[in-house]
């Protein structure tokens, strides 16, 4: 994948973690908010990809079952060009991120681990005064979960998703929770609430704001 993406999702390998989220983002966005798919590419990488392989099948069986994206898959490197085009940078884990910030260190503004996104998502200003505009709503959401840094602290180990590669059917049963949680209240405070009722069963949106 060569073009721009808006959203960059980051995790270690580009194999579970990030992958998942990006499908996710992207499925979601087609059920909730079809005219801006073209508009919010959505992507992912690794800070240390294991280059072409592929999603493992644990995640490729859940995907396919609630009608998510579940074609071969080919992991990537994170690039400084990657993160210095993107206009949301969406972390696995406190260290992705640092890595993210260390090789374009302007991210610092743009990059969150999801469950950190997540949290911040719920203490946004009440109404939503964001643009309907795609990409101009993107920034809005971008600028007004980044004032919110620090009104919603949470422990930091809770900020991370855990990555379940090699491990039980169990552990990529909890990464799997994490990342739908993750990808729905994101979804729920970046879709425009006039479109969020028809949002698909499976990976619906979490009410929510823009800011």
């Amino acid at each position: 994948m060569n073009e721009r993406a808006a959203i960059l999702t980051v995790c270690t390998g580009n194999l579970c973690r990030s992958p998942v989220l990006e499908r996710l983002l992207r499925f979601g966005l087609a059920q909730n908010w079809p005219e801006a798919v073209g508009t919010l590419q959505v992507a992912s990488a690794g800070t240390h990809a294991m280059v072409g392989q592929t999603i493992p099948p644990p995640l490729m069986r859940r995907l396919a079952a609630i009608g998510v994206d579940s074609s071969p898959f080919v992991s990537r490197q994170l690039t400084r060009d990657m993160v210095a085009e993107a206009d949301l940078v969406i972390a696995m884990t406190r260290a992705h991120r640092a890595a993210v910030v260390e090789l374009h260190p302007p991210s610092v503004r743009i990059t969150f681990t999801l469950r950190e996104l997540s949290r911040l998502t719920t203490v946004l200003p009440p109404g939503d005064r964001a643009p309907r505009d795609a990409s101009t709503r993107l920034a809005s959401f971008v600028s007004a979960i980044a004032a919110c840094r620090g009104l919603a602290p949470g422990t930091e180990p809770a900020d991370d998703v855990i990555d379940p590669y090699g491990g039980r059917d169990a552990r990529y049963q909890d990464a799997w929770t994490q990342l739908l949680d993750g990808s729905s209240a994101v979804l729920g405070a970046l879709v425009p609430p006039h479109l969020q009722a028809h949002a698909s069963a499976a990976v619906g949106v979490a009410p929510g704001r823009a800011g």
